[in-house]
Parts: structure tokens; C-alpha cells; sequence
């Protein structure tokens, strides 16, 4: 294809960079992020509907974000251990794909800017005692990563 006047070889690399899968440039960059807040929405046993506390607390999330940049969301599902680990790890998608689905409705927060992650029964709470709080184990935490570069640019 013959190039046009003023035309670079640039959009060629653009094109090479395009094609790297989106996580790969991804983590590339995660470095300059780190951990700014996590917000924690927890389940009723074998749900993955939002209750009205936890459509607040994402609420509030989302009005900190509202008009800003350099921003990442990482959304995990979990599951107590209750019932059989596969089930465990498909409701605990079906939680954390929930809360990503209220973020990106309601607070049209870009999905290019969230990673969501069922993790089943991993990381299951437990109390002072040491035992196991299967309440607290039916959750989604919603992690936010901040640009390091965005903050010092700001300034």
C-alpha cells in the first residue's frame, strides 16, 4: 500500500502495539499502581444480587472516581466453603461479575478499566477465634489501583 505524503512508518508500530493483548500491556504498566483502597460487599448463602448496603458502598466508590484517571478496579469474587468447589467458583463469578455490572450501569465506569476475578473458596474469613465466619466469606472486595505517574503529574 503506498504510503501517503508526510506518512510515517509510525502507525506500523502503533499497529504491532495494538496487537498485544490487552493484559500484556497491562501488566507491563502495573508497576506504577498501587493499592489506594479496598471496598468489601458481602452475599447473602448461594446469592449474587446486590443488597442495598452494598449498591451504598459501591456507590460512594464511584463518586471518589467520578471525572478521574489513572485508575484500576480489580473486582474478586468469593465463596464460603459450603457446597461443592465448582459451584463455589461460578457463584463467586456471578458476585463479582454482579458488582462490575452495577459499576459499569449505573456509574458508567469503563469496563477497560476493571479485571474481575472469581476466586471460589479461597481466602475464606475467619473470626478472632480462628474459625471460619462463612458470612464474611460470601464477598466481593473491590480493590483500587492508582497510577503513581497520574498523582506526581497532578501536583
Amino acid at each position: 500500500m503506498p504510503r501517503l505524503s508526510g506518512q510515517t512508518k509510525r502507525p506500523q508500530k502503533l499497529k504491532w502495539l495494538r496487537s498485544w493483548p490487552i493484559r500484556m500491556r497491562m501488566q507491563k504498566n502495573i508497576q506504577n499502581y498501587h493499592l489506594a483502597k479496598t471496598v468489601q460487599v458481602n452475599f447473602k448463602l448461594k446469592q449474587f444480587s446486590l443488597d442495598q448496603t452494598s449498591r451504598a458502598a459501591l456507590d460512594g466508590l464511584a463518586g471518589e472516581l467520578k471525572d478521574s484517571k489513572g485508575y484500576l478496579l480489580e473486582v474478586e469474587g468469593f465463596a464460603d466453603p459450603s457446597g461443592s468447589p465448582q459451584l463455589n467458583l461460578e457463584l463467586s463469578r456471578q458476585r463479582a461479575n454482579s458488582v462490575v455490572r452495577y459499576l459499569s450501569e449505573k456509574h458508567e465506569i469503563p469496563l477497560f478499566r476493571i479485571r474481575t476475578i472469581g476466586m471460589g473458596q479461597a481466602k475464606v474469613i475467619e473470626d478472632e477465634k480462628g474459625r471460619m465466619d462463612r458470612r464474611k466469606s460470601r464477598r466481593v472486595e473491590v480493590n483500587l489501583l492508582r497510577n503513581d505517574t497520574t498523582v506526581v503529574a497532578s501536583k
